[in-house]
């Protein structure tokens, strides 16, 4: 699974709000219905805690039905976002990746503290 800026590259799944993959947590100051943090560390940070969580389970489940070639698109690349912690997670279930360390292994601002559940 590979992670794309949307607006310069195709892609073939929309991670971005409003879709059921966009992060409800955001440090920008525009938006609705968004839970406001202060950096974008923090909301990567708290996304992961959401995706890994019960509460994401079935979404989980559905992301791994995607195919292995599949483009997540968002407009945050190639600034840290939270689709890789979606693209983390897909490669670490089908090909053994870290996936705190397979999209983006510069940045550690990705590894919250937390149990990965394998579902």
């Amino acid at each position: 699974m590979k992670v794309v800026n949307k607006n310069y590259e195709v892609h073939d799944v929309n991670i971005m709000r409003p879709s059921e993959w966009g992060n409800p947590f955001s440090h920008l100051g525009y938006g609705t219905g968004l839970n406001r943090v202060k950096t974008r560390e923090e909301a990567i940070a708290r996304y992961a805690e959401l995706f890994y969580s019960e509460e994401y389970r079935d979404r989980r489940r559905r992301l791994l039905q995607f195919p292995n070639e599949a483009r997540l698109g968002c407009v945050c690349r190639p600034k840290p976002c939270h689709v890789e912690i979606i693209a983390g997670y897909y490669n670490w279930r089908h090909m053994g990746l870290d996936p705190f360390e397979a999209i983006r292994p510069e940045h550690n601002i990705h590894k919250p503290n937390l149990t990965l559940i394998n579902d």
